[in-house]
């Protein structure tokens, strides 16, 4: 049985949804998600979450990506994309500098507001926005507040911006790239786009889907352990551990007793000497009782009593 997080390189073309019905077949438990769609037109590291590890999937979702985009600029499609149908043509500033561009960037880095697009998954009234853009209608989105930790120019060909990216959760690189062209005084689209970190891990250790076996699963998973050392690690007798996979909750007290620094929405991954079952909990603020609300209890289907 398999419980972890399996990296893969989505290639162009795909889905992200493809992928895990791929897989689906090649592991047991068939319970697999994953951490952050790909557009078909993106390539690159999309984490698998399987078995147990499906419990962890919001929280590594809200873990920070990189990505290498190209930006063409001239010219403005409906979904952001090389994808879509070209919806406006703009003459390019001249002259366009790196100096110029560096200006630009320095705009975006940090926190910003965005709109989503409208080619996008998020909800209105209960229908997906794509749904809405491919009948021709668009509807007014809310600006979300996102965070731009890096935004960096690799080069300038004529018309062509390559960027790198480091940001977080909830960014839309194509939403990112229409409003730095917008900045630069003209329209653009994305022609490519390639996620090269997520949550922390690197592109460079993932699979591609040819190579994709049951062996190869098994040497390649990073097991639950692994997995969860990204939370704050408290290991408590077993009875307390009994206590909290139950949904018992522990106080303040108990809490400093066992060393736990009490910072507010802190994720605490408690587990045993044994290992599982391994609970995550978050920390709440210091007025509020109880002192913790358990998230998550999991207990790999290999380990539990029968």
């Amino acid at each position: 049985m398999k419980h972890g997080v399996l990296l893969l390189h989505k290639p162009t073309g795909m889905t992200s949804s493809d992928l895990v019905r791929r897989i689906k077949p090649m592991v047991r438990p068939r319970k697999v998600g994953h951490t952050g769609t790909l557009d078909p037109m993106a390539e690159g590291l999309l984490p698998l979450t399987i078995g147990e590890a499906t419990k962890l999937t919001r929280w590594l979702q809200a873990g920070d990506k990189r990505y290498q985009a190209t930006l063409k600029l001239g010219q403005a499609t409906d979904t952001l994309d090389k994808e879509g149908r070209i919806t406006e043509e703009k003459a390019l500033p001249t002259p366009l500098s790196p100096e110029k561009v560096e200006s630009v960037l320095s705009t975006f880095r940090g926190p910003i507001q965005q709109v989503p697009p409208m080619f996008s998954a998020l909800h209105h009234k209960g229908k997906r926005l794509h749904e809405l853009a491919r009948q021709g209608l668009e509807v007014e989105r809310p600006p979300r507040s996102v965070t731009i930790h890096a935004l960096e120019l690799l080069s300038l060909d004529k018309d062509e911006l390559k960027l790198d990216v480091r940001c977080g959760s909830g960014t839309y690189i194509r939403s990112l790239g229409a409003d730095i062209a917008i900045a630069l005084g003209t329209v653009g689209h994305l022609t490519a786009l390639k996620r090269t970190e997520s949550c922390g891990w690197h592109l460079d250790d993932a699979l591609r889907p040819d190579e994709l076996s049951p062996g190869n699963i098994d040497d390649d998973l990073l097991a639950l352990p692994e997995v969860l050392k990204r939370f704050i690690q408290v290991q408590v007798p077993n009875s307390i551990g009994l206590h909290l996979s139950q949904g018992q909750r522990l106080g303040r007290d108990a809490l400093r007793d066992l060393g736990v620094d009490l910072v507010a929405g802190s994720i605490l991954c408690f587990s045993t000497a044994a290992g599982a079952p391994y609970i995550l909990a978050e920390l709440k603020a210091e007025d509020d009782e109880p002192a913790m609300d358990i998230l998550r209890v999991l207990i790999p289907r290999d380990q539990q009593k029968h």
